[in-house]
Parts: C-alpha cells; structure tokens; sequence
C-alpha cells in the first residue's frame, strides 16, 4: 500500500475482516478506494454456489477454515459468499502481484485462474482481435502460493506452466 498499489483482499473469516476493518492504520487506504476488502471464500473454478460453509474459531481467528474438522477445535459456523480467482481479476483489473494464501482452496484459485486463461486461448484462436477487444483478461505478472500439502504440488505446477510462469514463488 504505501508502494502505492491498489490491493484487493479476500477474507473469509467475518472476524478478522471486522478487525482489519477497524484498524486505524487501514482507514486512509480504504477511504481513497486504494484498499479494498471483501468477504468472501475462494470457489472451485467450476463453482456454482453462491455461498459456502466456513468455520470461525473466535478465540483463533488465523485457525478458522473452510474445512468441517475445524468445528471439533469450538469453531462455529457461518455461511460466506463465495468468488472466483478468475473473476476477481476481471473485476478490479490488471494485477502486478498475486499472493494466494487461502488454507486449502489456493488449488481452486489456481485452477480458476488456468481454466480462464485456457477459454481466453480458444476465443482469441477463433476469433482473433475481436475476442481480445471484448474484454480485457491476463494472469497476474506475478504470483506466489502457499501449497497446502505435497500432493498438490503437481497440479500446482501445471497449473503455474499452463498460466505462463517460468518463475513463481511457492511456499
């Protein structure tokens, strides 16, 4: 932010959006639109809910999850909308930097975002410069993942490839 970027971000813990929110530090940045914070829930890429259960530990608010095991650790349930990686970008825009931290759905933003690019691919192959005048869509320059467990990894970098990166940072 103080870089002077525009961020968008995606929180699906009511809670910990309300504390951001709040936060006197965050004000300025909201206020002049240059931060902008939703809450929502990271869908699949093929996705057709409208919302998705997540579980809130108010006590550990950086616990709470998407995943009904968390429930066992006095997580409560709420309901959060849901929304696409693809269609964030198409919403707010060219994006320099993408960091996709959202505890076992990175896979579903990555898959989103692969999936888009693939449909951009076929409507530009048949349709040439007509498709791309019809809307503005790209991978973010950069990108970096959070990888959830090992078994991902492959998908993960296929994914990656499959979007255009040589370089990427996983952690």
């Amino acid at each position: 932010l103080r870089q002077g970027f525009r961020v968008v971000g995606i929180e699906a813990n009511p809670v910990a959006l309300d504390t951001a929110l709040a936060d006197p530090g965050t004000q300025p940045y909201l206020l002049s639109g240059q931060l902008t914070l939703l809450n929502a829930a990271i869908s699949p890429a093929n996705g057709t809910e409208a919302s998705m259960p997540f579980w809130v530990i108010p006590h550990r608010p950086e616990q709470s999850k998407a995943v009904s095991w968390v429930a066992l650790d006095g997580g409560e349930e709420v309901s959060v909308r849901t929304v696409r990686c693809a269609d964030l970008l198409r919403l707010y825009g060219e994006v320099i930097y993408m960091k996709v931290d959202v505890e076992f759905n990175t896979i579903d933003c990555l898959s989103s975002l692969a999936r888009e690019a693939e449909i951009r691919r076929a409507a530009d192959a048949g349709f040439g410069a007509r498709a791309a005048s019809e809307g503005f869509w790209r991978p973010p320059k950069y990108i970096s993942v959070e990888v959830e467990a090992t078994g991902l990894i492959g998908d993960f970098y296929k994914h990656l490839v499959s979007l255009g990166y040589d370089s990427y940072k996983v952690c």
